[in-house]
């Protein structure tokens, strides 16, 4: 038996069920094992729930963004002034960097 196609080694690394034959060929083949195994690995990464991200030291988001913001670019930036407009044409939304008031 020729070697399974990438469709049907997918669909056995996600669980699906094939006919007996591509089983067998699947267990007695170790080039077919080896790239199952490989593709059983990404599907359970992708399966797998993220891990919680947490901050050093159990710090808030509101005690994180404080620490990070005095040192962030954004300290070094304004938005494109385009004319006189309010928020000086940049957007109509709230922006969260201030326009540079000169």
């Amino acid at each position: 038996m020729a070697h399974l196609s990438e469709e049907s080694l997918t669909l056995l690394a996600l669980g699906e069920a094939l006919d007996p034959q591509s089983r067998e060929h699947v267990a007695s083949c170790a080039d077919c094992t080896a790239e199952l195994a490989s593709l059983q690995r990404v599907v359970h990464a992708g399966r797998a729930e993220a891990p919680a991200v947490t901050a050093p030291g159990g710090a808030s988001d509101g005690e994180v963004m404080a620490g990070i913001g005095p040192v962030s670019r954004d300290n070094a930036r304004t938005p494109m002034q385009w004319d006189n407009s309010p928020n000086a044409g940049f957007t109509t939304g709230t922006p969260w960097l201030s326009v540079n008031p000169s």
